[in-house]
């Protein structure tokens, strides 16, 4: 776990699931446990949790937005040009745990 000042932490929390509307109810309102950019051919993979203890852990929101945009290393550009940043499909929260 990494912390922040005083103790403070910062998790972030799927709102929406944009590129995957058939998942929503399976990701929505749910936490990041683990995920890889470069995972599935620059596609992404990401794991959730529902226990916010068990998300991954931010020292400052700013390092979870961070975290949230990180370009694929493998594919860094989709398509049609644009950065290929796999968790932005996910609409997201970042929560101070």
């Amino acid at each position: 776990m990494v912390q922040g000042e005083r103790g403070m932490t910062y998790v972030i929390r799927i709102e929406r699931c944009e590129g995957f509307p058939q998942h929503d109810h399976t990701c929505a309102g749910r936490f990041i446990r683990a995920y890889d950019v470069d995972a599935h051919g620059g596609r992404g993979s990401v794991e959730f949790t529902t226990d916010p203890r068990e998300a991954i852990r931010f020292a400052s929101a700013s390092l979870a937005m961070e975290a949230w945009r990180t370009q694929s290393k493998r594919v860094p550009l989709r398509d049609d040009g644009k950065p290929n940043r796999p968790l932005t499909a996910y609409t997201v929260e970042i929560e101070q745990v």
